[in-house]
């Protein structure tokens, strides 16, 4: 179910940025004398879909939104700040939790959890170098070269997952798609780094909508449990694989 989502999600994605490219090129076509200047400093929205994943397999699919300020500071280079709320995470490796040892009175044997999916609600500040060649900067379609850094801090987090639960009588049931709050668990601030390619596409009106390709990969380790359960504390560096969109309002 997951692997047909991911493939439906994709073709989507294919077909807007094919659109986006050819209404675009073709707006640009059409006013030849429109003003193309993008100097100066931008200000615009910004929202996009998120592929996330921890140093281990498993990936939850989250999304982005907030604003940015960009500042043309050079032919060849323009500085990009956002400040965007981001929801990533991942998936964990399952475990089983022995209800004799835990100290739980009653018929349950062990319950094993599957299925485990973290999702982070960040607000995040990523700070961008975006880098092209001089002489496209008067084109339709801008290309352009993505450098940067990211502090991303944890307001709320939320585990998703499957309950095996084994009875002492060798019976067992399965309690589906729970939810619990996991904040606690997690290092709530995240220092990353990122990387990827934009496209700029100069509207008849002068103003610049942005499509964006970004890997992001997290430096610290944000696991704060404490157990004797190795299931529950491996090493956890977040990065997630985004596709986003920008209009330059201002």
């Amino acid at each position: 179910m997951k692997t047909k989502f991911l493939i439906r999600t994709w073709h989507y994605i294919v077909l807007i940025s094919l659109g986006v490219v050819f209404n675009y090129t073709c707006t640009y076509a059409q006013d030849v004398g429109g003003n193309t200047s993008r100097g100066g400093l931008a200000i615009g929205a910004k929202m996009g879909v998120n592929f996330n994943q921890f140093s281990q397999p498993g990936t939850s699919i989250g999304g982005s939104a907030g604003g940015f300020a960009r500042y043309q500071v050079l032919d060849f280079l323009d500085v990009q700040g956002e400040l965007i709320y981001s929801l990533q995470g991942g998936g964990r490796m399952d475990f089983n939790r022995d209800m004799y040892y835990g100290g739980y009175d009653g018929p349950i044997s062990y319950i094993n959890y599957v299925n485990r999916n973290i999702y982070l609600h960040n607000i995040e500040v990523p700070v961008s170098a975006r880098l092209t060649l001089p002489e496209l900067n008067n084109g339709p379609i801008v290309p352009r070269l993505i450098l940067g850094g990211s502090y991303a801090f944890n307001i709320a987090a939320f585990e998703t997952n499957d309950k095996i639960i084994y009875f002492t009588d060798g019976t067992s049931s399965i309690v589906s798609n729970t939810s619990e709050n996991v904040r606690g668990d997690y290092f709530p601030h995240n220092f990353s780094a990122h990387a990827g390619i934009a496209l700029d596409f100069v509207v008849a009106n002068g103003n610049v909508f942005t499509m964006e390709f970004k890997y992001r990969q997290g430096f610290n380790n944000l696991n704060g449990v404490s157990t004797i359960i190795t299931e529950l504390t491996e090493r956890l560096h977040s990065s997630s694989f985004s596709i986003n969109f920008s209009y330059r309002i201002f």
